[in-house]
């Protein structure tokens, strides 16, 4: 055996800006708000595009589920204005079917298009990026 076989390969040392550490991330940015905290933050070498994305697109995703859930909640209360409270405006609001098959309706279709909503969010998080280092 050679001398390189019986090298042991040390692991990767800890990335604080990985994929699965953007509460570590949001923290020290929230907390430490400096120029030397984003210089560090930015120079890690897991501060990726890739990684910017990923986190783009599970934001967009939490908030299309927070969106679904809203909506059955919506649909199955029969919705909530406050026009409605006026006396007399009643009769410019439609009449909302109520019913559990509404509201496992929205929430089903909702939960179904989330993932859509965290595609959508990382290409408008991307055109916005964009926008801005264009005009900067």
């Amino acid at each position: 055996m050679s001398q390189l076989d019986s090298t042991p390969i040390a692991p990767p040392p800890p990335s604080s800006a990985g994929a699965r550490d953007w509460l570590a991330v949001w923290m020290k940015a929230f907390t430490q708000p400096n120029e030397q905290t984003f210089v560090d933050i930015t120079e890690n070498p897991a501060a990726t595009a890739k990684t910017a994305y990923i986190w783009a697109f599970i934001a967009g995703t939490i908030s299309g589920v927070i969106q679904a859930v809203s909506a059955a909640l919506m649909s199955a209360t029969g919705g909530v204005s406050v026009f409605r409270q006026i006396p007399g405006m009643e009769e410019y609001f439609p009449q909302t079917a109520r019913g559990a098959a509404n509201a496992v309706g929205a929430l089903v279709g909702g939960l179904c298009a989330a993932p859509f909503a965290g595609v959508l969010f990382v290409v408008f998080f991307a055109i916005s990026v964009a926008i801005v280092q264009w005009v900067a």
